[in-house]
């Protein structure tokens, strides 16, 4: 274990090129805002979030989080997002603004893409008014947990790189996986990356975790709300004891993650830690000798949540297409690497359908005026009483795969997805 570990070392700690590079930037940024908040005369600082505020960001990040926080007694009123906007038009030509429970910005430097998230400066959790006023307690909770146990900030890279490497890191919507957040009060519980692995082997669905031991003694499933604890897994914020952590987390990517834990520790080695591109060519071999359609999907939103799950749909809805028709779908998907555009398959079975298709109708023993309504509907067509259900035979309108590929084509839904030829 140790000899894979630190053969990973080096990609998931940054170089000194590279953290010099970002700390030019982070101080550029910093000190144009701090200006500009002085020459307003608007009472807010800035705070550094996410992974980077927390000190466990992994290499080749192109994103930093900023909180500005608004004085309380002042802007505790006030519309912060306008205050925002007004503060970074100082500064620069293009501010994008994003929607969110309070609108929140985006700005570019170089290469980084720089989020600014406008709070309120609270001292107690109490005095939030909205749930991003929460967020700089996160940031602070981890520093304090990092900064009592020697290594744990490793770890916490450790286990990203090895969630990431294993496809179920990210609590975007359209992943449905582990948020850096949830991996780190992870880390933090079971102490480390090894045993948060080997722990994971013994988890069942509705599994709890309650790092801060708010609810010790308690039900919880009987003090959070349903709509909180629907997931397999339930990780009790430890700054809003009200929150679960890791609502957004599906049940095929808790499955997913105790499969590959359950490999990596039985034989560890350091692929376990290597992210892997799904390309065309790799969608093309999963097909064989069936019918392969491949899409490239290009993001559609400045959100990457709205991209991501824009892509799901179209998989869904393409495979359903088939579906409804009476194809034979083997398999359909997208991939996404969130820089480029992402890929949409199906993956269906070549063979022509029967000209004809079978329609099931109500059974024998059931309601007269269901029966009679299927009879008088299929009267012009073939139709018999077999065994306890009615039947009808109707020529089939789809039976080629190229017949709903051009169904596909006309759809404006589907009019951002080019064809892989």
């Amino acid at each position: 274990m140790k000899k894979v570990i630190d053969a990973v070392k080096s990609a998931i700690i940054m170089d000194s090129e590279e953290s010099e590079r970002l700390s030019v930037v982070m101080s550029e940024f910093e000190e144009k805002v701090t200006t500009e908040l002085s020459k307003q005369g608007v009472v807010a600082n800035l705070f550094v979030g996410g992974s980077v505020g927390k000190g466990t960001c992994l290499p080749g990040i192109h994103d930093i989080d900023y909180f500005m926080r608004f004085d309380l007694k002042k802007y505790g009123e006030e519309n912060l997002s306008e205050v925002c906007e007004g503060v970074l038009s100082g500064i620069f030509k293009d501010v994008l603004r994003l929607k969110g429970s309070r609108d929140y910005f985006r700005v570019k430097i170089d290469e980084y893409e720089i989020e600014i998230i406008p709070v309120l400066y609270i001292k107690r959790i109490n005095q939030a008014k909205n749930l991003t006023d929460q967020s700089p307690f996160h940031v602070n909770w981890i520093k304090k947990k990092v900064k009592s146990k020697k290594n744990l900030d490793f770890d916490m890279r450790l286990a990203k790189q090895f969630l990431r490497a294993s496809n179920v890191y990210g609590a975007e919507s359209w992943i449905g996986g582990f948020s850096g957040h949830v991996t780190e009060i992870l880390v933090v519980y079971y102490g480390g990356f090894e045993n948060f692995l080997k722990a994971m082997l013994k988890w069942k669905d509705k599994t709890i975790i309650d790092v801060e031991k708010v609810y010790k003694g308690k039900d919880i499933l009987d003090i959070l709300d349903d709509a909180k604890t629907v997931g397999p897994l339930i990780v009790v914020d430890p700054v809003d004891k009200d929150r679960n952590a890791a609502a957004a987390l599906g049940l095929d990517k808790f499955e997913l993650l105790r499969s590959k834990s359950e490999k990596f520790l039985k034989k560890p080695h350091k692929k376990f830690f290597s992210e892997i591109e799904t390309t065309v060519d790799d969608i093309k071999k999963m097909g064989k000798r069936n019918c392969v359609l491949i899409w490239k999907s290009p993001p559609e939103d400045e959100k990457m949540d709205v991209s991501g799950a824009k892509m799901v749909k179209y998989a869904v809805h393409i495979s359903r297409m088939f579906k409804n028709e009476e194809f034979i779908v083997l398999d359909s998907g997208m991939y996404w690497n969130k820089h480029d555009d992402g890929l949409v398959w199906v993956i269906v079975d070549k063979k022509d359908l029967s000209k004809k298709q079978l329609i099931k109708g109500p059974q024998t023993f059931g309601m007269q005026t269901h029966i009679m309504a299927f009879k008088k509907k299929y009267s012009r067509r073939k139709n018999w009483r077999e065994g306890y259900h009615y039947y009808a035979e109707i020529p089939r309108k789809y039976t080629k795969v190229d017949q709903i590929l051009r169904l596909i084509k006309k759809d404006r839904e589907f009019s951002a997805l080019k064809l892989v030829k």
